[in-house]
C-alpha cells in the first residue's frame, strides 16, 4: 500500500510579509515475495505529488471580520470623536510612559545609540518603498476627510497633481520614511554629516504623523487584504499593535533626547 500526504509549513509574518511554504511529500511502500511488480503504473502512481487532495496550503485560519455594530465606526459622530480623542490621549501619555522607562533603563541608554539606527533606519527606508509598492492598501488605511467627524488634514496640491487624497498622504509619508530612514542610516555609519538625533527626531514626528492611520484601522477595521494575508483579530491584535506603535514612538523620542555617541 502507499500513501501521499500534502505538508504546509507555516511562518509567522515578519514586518510586512507572510512567507508560506508548500511541501508535498510523498511515500510508498510495497513488500514482494520475490515477485516482480504487477503494477507499475501503480507504483508511479504513488510517487506523484497529490494531486487530487483538497489543497492543504490555503490561508483557511483567518480570524473572522468583526461585526461592524462593534466597531467604533458604527458609533454616531460625537461619540466617534470622543474616541478619537480618548485613544489620541492615550498614545501621547503611553508614549511618555515608554519614553520615560526607556531613559532610566542602563541597558538602554548605553546600547540604544549604537545598536538601533541602522536596523530601524533600513526598516523605515523599506516601508517608505512599500508606499509606492503596495499603494493600494496604504490608501485604504488613510483616513478620509470628516473622519470621526473631525479629521480635516489637507492634501496642498493634490488636485494640481492629478492624484486623490489617499494617494498624495501616502506618496509624501513614504518619500519622507525613506529619506529619514535613510538618513538615519549614512549617519550612523558616518556617510552623512548630521548628528543622529536629527533624523531620529524626523522618524519620531513621521511616526507620529501616520499613528492616525492606524487608529483609523481599528476604529473602522481596514482591512490589509488582498495585499497582504493578514488579518488582525478585534480588539486584541489592534491593541498589541498600539502597544508596539507606542514603543516606537518612546524609541524614537529617546534617540532623539539621549546623548548619542
Amino acid at each position: 500500500q502507499g500513501a501521499s500526504v500534502c505538508v504546509c509549513v507555516y511562518m509567522p509574518p515578519s514586518a510586512t510579509a507572510f512567507f508560506l511554504v508548500c511541501i508535498p511529500l510523498a511515500a510508498s511502500a510495497s513488500f514482494h515475495s520475490g515477485r516482480p511488480l504487477s503494477n507499475p503504473a501503480r507504483q508511479l502512481q504513488l510517487t506523484a505529488p497529490c494531486r487530487t487532495a483538497r489543497p492543504a496550503c490555503e490561508l483557511t485560519d483567518l480570524p473572522p471580520r468583526p461585526d461592524p455594530s462593534r466597531l467604533v465606526s458604527s458609533l454616531d459622530v460625537s461619540t466617534q470623536r470622543l474616541a478619537f480623542a480618548g485613544i489620541s490621549a492615550g498614545v501621547v501619555a503611553g508614549t511618555a510612559a515608554f519614553a520615560t522607562l526607556l531613559s532610566r533603563l542602563d541597558a538602554f541608554v548605553a546600547n540604544a545609540p549604537a545598536v538601533l539606527p541602522i536596523p530601524l533606519g533600513l526598516a523605515f527606508t523599506v516601508a517608505g518603498v512599500t508606499h509606492f509598492t503596495l499603494t493600494d492598501m496604504y490608501v485604504r488605511l488613510t483616513p478620509p476627510r470628516g473622519t470621526w467627524g473631525c479629521w480635516q488634514v489637507p492634501a496642498p496640491g493634490a488636485d494640481m497633481l492629478g492624484i486623490s487624497y489617499g494617494q498624495y498622504h501616502t506618496y509624501w509619508t513614504g518619500v519622507a520614511e525613506v529619506v529619514a530612514g535613510a538618513s538615519l542610516v549614512l549617519s550612523a555609519v558616518g556617510l552623512l554629516a548630521v548628528p543622529l538625533q536629527l533624523p531620529c527626531a524626523a522618524l519620531f514626528l513621521l511616526t507620529a504623523a501616520v499613528t492616525p492611520a492606524n487608529i483609523y484601522q481599528f476604529t473602522h477595521d481596514v482591512s490589509l487584504e488582498p495585499e497582504l494575508p493578514v488579518r488582525l483579530r478585534y480588539p486584541q491584535d489592534h491593541a498589541a499593535r498600539g502597544l508596539i506603535q507606542l514603543v516606537l514612538l518612546a524609541v524614537w523620542w529617546d534617540l532623539a533626547t539621549l546623548p548619542l555617541a
